[in-house]
């Protein structure tokens, strides 16, 4: 893979010397707005792009994972039964052992990291799992490392993660759907994700509201699609989704809104179940807050499992210091995490989801945000 930093005046300058030396397959890995070189008050503003290439055709590029699947070269865990996930949610029966007591002496740096890790909400018991497998790398002279500690402390954590790799996401469905309870920030994810890859990757993308009683986000969504010259449908029954996004077979990609839904109310979840039913395999987004509680996302998490939920996108890092509940979300569900967000601009507050940056937020706490 080929990562290159560029930066210009405008996005659309930016886009152009991305696809310049990448071609029409670079895709983007980060947006943000930078103060160009300049005296005192003239120092201009400008747009950073973070792209990427495997520099391969797109025939040799790696098949894409099936949905619920994770991508061969992604580490991380299976998918968790059900049952598994479902036992998660609750809190350990047993009360686990202070952390001071399951170390001997002579590994005290092991003990504060783990320290760490639990003010950083990751849970107890994975929080001491992590630590039994990093003892059996570890010599004594290791374990008085700081730093030592701190780094396989961060790659366990990471391979706890698994992320979705950014071409075979791009290419292994034509129908994206974004789900997920109210006030996460699927409406403005959606035209991120448009917005990206409309301009990075140069595809023609659609968008869809489905919703039997459009709000004004809908409103909102359909005015920003159409500043980037994308159609915007709005489809308020199960059967008018399924023709409106037939009809829009010569796109490349068809992104679809869907209304926020509480997942303890079964009559939404029944409503929703019937939108994503009527689309022909699409690829079921989660869309989750980076605010929310450790025990609530897992619950979260499962009943969108049951609408096809397949990948993670976590929101509004942004809004919060504390990131082990997204370490948590992922090591025990499975699911890969496709992007991450962190704050309203469009397309900038947008990343493809990276397992070690997200691993050494956790252990930075709000020094770093990961997106």
């Amino acid at each position: 893979m080929q990562v290159k930093r560029f930066v210009a005046d405008t996005m659309q300058e930016a886009v152009a010397r991305v696809k310049a030396d990448f071609g029409r397959d670079a895709v983007i890995l980060h947006v943000r707005k930078v103060r160009r070189p300049g005296l005192m008050f003239f120092a201009r503003a400008g747009v950073e792009v973070i792209a990427a290439t495997d520099g391969r055709p797109s025939d040799e590029r790696r098949a894409p994972a099936r949905a619920g699947q994770l991508a061969p070269e992604s580490s991380g865990p299976e998918g968790a039964p059900a049952a598994e996930l479902a036992a998660a949610r609750a809190e350990p029966a047993a009360a686990v052992p202070a952390i001071g007591t399951r170390l001997t002496a002579g590994q005290g740096a092991l003990a504060r990291v783990i320290d760490e890790l639990l003010a950083q909400e990751v849970r107890e018991d994975l929080a001491h799992e992590i630590a039994a497998n990093v003892r059996l790398r570890g010599s004594a002279e290791n374990f008085r490392d700081w730093e030592w500690v701190k780094s396989e402390v961060r790659k366990e954590l990471a391979k706890g993660i698994a992320c979705s790799d950014p071409w075979a996401l791009a290419q292994e469905k034509r129908v994206h759907c974004l789900v997920g309870p109210t006030g996460v920030g699927k409406t403005a994810t959606i035209v991120k994700l448009a917005a990206n890859y409309a301009l990075i990757a140069g595809k023609q993308v659609a968008v869809v509201v489905a919703h039997s009683r459009p709000l004004a986000a809908a409103e909102e969504l359909k005015r920003r699609a159409r500043t980037l010259g994308m159609p915007v449908d709005v489809a308020r029954t199960p059967s008018e989704l399924e023709r409106v996004v037939n009809s829009r077979g010569g796109f490349d990609l068809v992104l679809v809104d869907t209304a926020g839904r509480s997942p303890r109310n079964e009559a939404h979840m029944s409503e929703l179940r019937a939108f994503v039913e009527a689309l022909e395999d699409p690829l079921v987004h989660l869309v989750i807050s980076a605010t929310t509680r450790s025990r609530d996302m897992l619950d979260i998490a499962e009943r969108f499992g049951e609408v096809g939920a397949s990948r993670l996108i976590v929101t509004k890092l942004d809004e919060t210091a504390s990131f082990g509940a997204i370490y948590n979300l992922c090591r025990l569900t499975g699911l890969p995490l496709s992007f991450v967000t962190d704050g309203q601009d469009v397309p900038e507050d947008i990343a493809v989801a990276d397992s070690e940056r997200i691993a050494a937020a956790i252990l930075g706490g709000n020094a770093d945000h990961p997106a």
